[in-house]
Formats: structure tokens, C-alpha cells, sequence
């Protein structure tokens, strides 16, 4: 059975079905013209079809994209509300549309039964099939039995539930973020003696990093630091997945933070150059104007190397001590690390 219908009812679309006549609201948006212009205003007049006798369910189901895309498209598109009605309605009366509903409904029924600890485990299947988890059942059985209702649903039980469990993990997100924050603004106080500490960047991987190739060299000099160089995009999935793998690994990431310059340098990214530094590259064969051009070049005139994810291991000289691309082992990114200090 299709969660597309069934989530719209558990949010908003039941408690009670609603029936009304042909009406004066329904003839005007059964005239009223398609915009093809622009889909999000197509779709926000579909919920109006409950003027046309239809209840939330059969709504839903109208309302539903996949549904009414089919229709737009082609020698013989719909131009009206009027049309498209007249397209689906059949399809409403199919008997495998009704069994779908009817079972639907009968789903969605069980959350406003009188939920106890008798019934609990009986129920559970439905609720399952509700999208709910099997987690988010056992906390709120738990609910339910340290706290005096009154004859609870299970809606209120669960909706209760699904409140506190948010407020309990927003308040947790809150402290990581808080201590992640914290951390990054000890690991810059480290740069301030020696770089502008406005130009350190924090990464989505939760360190510090340079984007700006020049600032991070001469940052690196003057820390008599070496260097890491990653050559990223910010389209790129690969390089994504290796930030919540090997750049997320808290050993790695200690090795950068107290030994290395980051230098994160994303290959795609649009920010403009200034006009004095645009030019054109033979090596790219094409114009340079924006900084992730710039960070390809760089890339391809120095390491002979146009993919990413990237990385450069320099030396405290400034020296290629080691490379490579892809990978979701920490420990192969350590051992490289571990190699450019040594030189």
C-alpha cells in the first residue's frame, strides 16, 4: 500500500471525512484554466476538489504528482481543473482504488482506538504499517504506562511521544553543536599568532580549513607546519562520503589539527574572481573566472591530476611528499599524514 496516502491522512487529511455537493466553488475550479507555468500552483488548487464531493482520501490521491504529471504532458494535455477531474474520476471507482482506500482507512482507524497495554501488542502490526518503528512503539508503550491517562488513543499516545523524543534530540544536536563550536574556536586560537584567523574556514566535517590556497601556503610557512591539500567539489558525492568516513575520524582529524594546515579547495565552487585575476588557461581550455576554475587549474598545471576527491601531502618545505584519491580507510589517510611529518 502506497505511505504516500496513508502519511497524508495520519497528518492531516482524517479525522473526519468530509462530503459536500457540487457547489458553486466546485463549478468555478472545474473551469478554471491549468498553469503550466508553474506546478506548485497547479497542485495548491487540487485540495479544493473537496468541493466536488470528493472526500480527503480520494483528494490525496488527486493531489498526489505522480498522478497528474501523466496528464499535463502531450497531444492530448489537459487544459482544466474540469478535465482532469473528468480523467480520474473513473479511477476512483476501480476496485483496486477502493480496496486501497478501504484498507487504508481501516489502518489509519486504529490510531483513535483506545490504546492500552493489553492491546498494545495486537495493535502493533497497523501501527507498523503506519510507518511508525517498532523504536518509536516500545518508547511510547513506555509513555503510556509511567503516565496516568485517560482513556488515551493511540494518536495521543504516539503524538505525545514523537514531541518529547524531538525536544530530547533537538536539545542533544544543540549540545554537539555547541561543543563542536567550541572546539573549532580553540583549534583557531592556535593560527591567530600567525595567520588572519578570519580566513580559516569551519568544514562541514567539523575542523578548520583554509579555501584560499595562497593564505593557507604562507600560513603554513609561518607555522613551519606541513600541508594537506584537498581537492574536493561541492557536487561531488565521493567527496562527501569520505567527510562522514575517513575526514570524520576523530584520530585523523587530531593529527591535522595539531600538526597540519588544511586546505580545502573545492573544484566547482562558482564565487567569482576578481577581473584582475581572470585569464584564460591553455591547460583547462577555457576561461578562469571563478575560483573553482582556478583550484582545477591549480590542480591540473601542478599534480597532473583532474578528478576529485584529491589529496596532497606537502611537507613543511613545501615538498610532494604523497598523494591520493578516493578512499573511506582513516588509517590509509593517517599513514600519509604520518609520512609528510616525518620529511
Amino acid at each position: 500500500m502506497s505511505r504516500y496516502f496513508i502519511s497524508l491522512l495520519v497528518c492531516c487529511l482524517i479525522p473526519s471525512l468530509l462530503y459536500a455537493q457540487k457547489s458553486l466553488e466546485c463549478e468555478k475550479l472545474l473551469n478554471r484554466k491549468i498553469s503550466f507555468e508553474s506546478i506548485e500552483a497547479t497542485l495548491a488548487e487540487l485540495p479544493n476538489f473537496r468541493y466536488c464531493g470528493l472526500d480527503s482520501f480520494d483528494v490525496a490521491f488527486m493531489s498526489n504528482p505522480t498522478i497528474m504529471a501523466p496528464f499535463l504532458i502531450g497531444p492530448d494535455a489537459i487544459s482544466t481543473y474540469g478535465d482532469y477531474f473528468k480523467k480520474v474520476e473513473f479511477m476512483l471507482k476501480m476496485p483496486e482504488y477502493l480496496s486501497m482506500k478501504q484498507n487504508a482507512l481501516a489502518l489509519v482507524a486504529v490510531l483513535d482506538k483506545y490504546a492500552t497495554t493489553e492491546n498494545w501488542d495486537k495493535d502493533t502490526h497497523p501501527l507498523l504499517e503506519l510507518g511508525y518503528s517498532s523504536e518509536d512503539l516500545d518508547g511510547a508503550k513506555e509513555l503510556m504506562m509511567n503516565k496516568q491517562y485517560e482513556r488515551p488513543t493511540y494518536r495521543s499516545v504516539l503524538i505525545e511521544y514523537t514531541s518529547i523524543r524531538k525536544a530530547i534530540e533537538e536539545k542533544k544536536e544543540k549540545h554537539i553543536n555547541d561543543s563542536v563550536m567550541n572546539a573549532l574556536a580553540a583549534i583557531k586560537t592556535t593560527f591567530a599568532a600567525y595567520c588572519d584567523i578570519r580566513l580559516l574556514k569551519n568544514t562541514a566535517y567539523n575542523t578548520v580549513a583554509f579555501s584560499d590556497y595562497e593564505a593557507g601556503m604562507q600560513c603554513a610557512q609561518k607555522m613551519k607546519r606541513p600541508v594537506l591539500l584537498y581537492f574536493n567539489g561541492i557536487n561531488c558525492v565521493n567527496s562527501r562520503k569520505m567527510e562522514t568516513t575517513a575526514l570524520a575520524d576523530a584520530s585523523l582529524r587530531a593529527i591535522l589539527e595539531k600538526n597540519y594546515v588544511l586546505i580545502d579547495l573545492k573544484c566547482d565552487d562558482r564565487e567569482p574572481l576578481p577581473k584582475s585575476s581572470a585569464h584564460f588557461s591553455k591547460s583547462l581550455n577555457r576561461q578562469v573566472s571563478t575560483i573553482g576554475n582556478a583550484n582545477a587549474e591549480l590542480e591540473l598545471v601542478t599534480y597532473k591530476i583532474e578528478y576529485q576527491p584529491f589529496f596532497v601531502v606537502l611537507n613543511k618545505v613545501g615538498k610532494k611528499v604523497a598523494t591520493t584519491g578516493y578512499t573511506c580507510d582513516p588509517n590509509e589517510l593517517i599513514a600519509l599524514l604520518v609520512k609528510g611529518m616525518a620529511k
